[in-house]
């Protein structure tokens, strides 16, 4: 009799595994075939005009500006995947061929170029839209998203003076 109440104990357990496990695919379907590409568009968009502090006029701009830089850049970016996709091909073989990697990375280059003179005028049509005042908080959110916030600024000589020299050559 015990030996039946085992089995009976490991089939609930097993059951019960089933039903987490089942209920876990379901969970991690839902929330990978429900994500919404346009949910994080909103959310960037609701980030500017909350730290922007937009009025609607200004908002419908936004997303004007918003849905033409995404039909502008979706070009470039998927050009920029499948060169990455050749030249990672290209490195994976045998004996690649340098200049065919040297031309791709140029490809790459001018693409990314391209795609950064789009993120600026982006930026300038997000700019007109704004006040002054949002206009700050503007560029110190691209800054940082250029990674350009917390860069030392000594009007544009950057680490020239790093060892403690100064601009007469005396220490």
């Amino acid at each position: 009799m015990n030996f039946l109440q085992q089995k009976r104990f490991l089939i609930w357990i097993i059951v019960f595994l089933l039903v987490f496990n089942i209920s876990a695919g379901i969970a991690i379907l839902f929330h990978v075939l429900g994500e919404n590409p346009e949910q994080a568009e909103n959310v960037q968009s609701d980030y500017l005009q909350k730290e922007l502090n937009l009025n609607k006029d200004q908002t419908l701009g936004l997303g004007k500006i918003r849905k033409e830089f995404n039909f502008l850049s979706k070009d470039v970016t998927g050009k920029i995947t499948e060169i990455r996709s050749q030249l990672v091909h290209e490195m994976e073989r045998n004996n690649p061929d340098t200049l065919r990697i040297r031309e791709l990375t140029n490809q790459l280059g001018r693409l990314q170029g391209d795609l950064n003179y789009q993120i600026a005028m982006r930026y300038l049509g997000i700019r007109e839209i704004c006040t002054p005042e949002q206009a700050l908080k503007l560029n110190s959110a691209y800054q940082y998203l250029f990674g350009l916030e917390n860069q030392p600024q000594q009007n544009n000589r950057g680490f020239r003076f790093r060892h403690g020299r100064t601009e007469q050559g005396k220490r």
